[in-house]
């Protein structure tokens, strides 16, 4: 209960700088670059420990880890959406949160007990979104952070979190008949990440007030699968992608 306390306390605090940011003002305790680092990796250690307490864990005491963990992992995409050097400070170390997170992800679909959570309508729409993200946005995001090697560390989490997401994927889009917990099948599960990307492409570009900025432009899962699919350099991202694809899109 304590470590989800830390998850949960964490996401409060995010809430907190979101608002203070919109309105101009800056969030006690959020002074230093510093900050938001230690915080991530407090994050990311608190993972690590459930990551080894997971395989003795109850199934609610787990549904409850996947509740916590789906609201970070959604926010720390968030702050992806759009690269900029405000948001560097945000991301930095959030390679190690989101590759731990990941993890636990797997730990749960490993789990006879626990598969039926990976049905959850926040977890899976997180996934194909983590699917959708452009990896030359978080590599931009990782130089603007400005940590040399820890930031080439954190991308390569970032990397491998995405091959750990998509093997999820593929496990559960071998059933083409599936639906999650409030009914929704996979083209409307592929239909409302690709359009809540866009859409927050969109309002990020809004509320920088770059109004002669055009749309962005649509992205498409398949898109993405065949750019993950052609990535050389990472064969089990590769294979993944590719088996995502076959299995959603024949």
């Amino acid at each position: 209960s304590s470590l989800l306390l830390i998850l949960d306390s964490s996401q409060m605090r995010r809430k907190s700088r979101q608002i203070a940011t919109s309105s101009g003002l800056t969030s006690f305790g959020d002074f230093s670059k510093s900050h938001q680092t230690n915080e991530n990796l407090i994050l990311a250690s608190t993972c690590k420990v459930l990551e080894a307490l997971m395989p003795n864990m109850s199934f609610e005491s787990v549904s409850k880890v996947l509740q916590s963990i789906s609201i970070i992992w959604s926010d720390t995409l968030n702050f992806h959406v759009l690269s900029s050097k405000k948001t560097a400070i945000e991301t930095r170390n959030s390679g190690v949160v989101m590759f731990n997170m990941s993890a636990l992800l797997l730990l749960t679909m490993g789990r006879k007990e626990t598969q039926e959570l990976m049905i959850s309508s926040a977890t899976v729409t997180n996934l194909l979104r983590f699917a959708l993200l452009d990896p030359d946005k978080v590599e931009k995001k990782s130089k603007q952070s400005g940590l040399g090697d820890s930031s080439l560390c954190d991308l390569r989490h970032w990397q491998a979190a995405l091959s750990q997401s998509l093997q999820c994927l593929a496990t559960l889009t071998t059933n083409s008949d599936f639906k999650t917990d409030d009914g929704k099948c996979w083209d409307e599960l592929v239909s409302d990440a690709e359009t809540n990307t866009t859409s927050k492409q969109a309002s990020k570009i809004r509320s920088f007030g770059f109004t002669s900025q055009a749309a962005p432009p649509s992205k498409t899962l398949m898109g993405s699968l065949d750019r993950h699919a052609t990535n050389v350099t990472d064969p089990i991202c590769s294979i993944v992608a590719s088996r995502v694809k076959e299995n959603l899109f024949g």
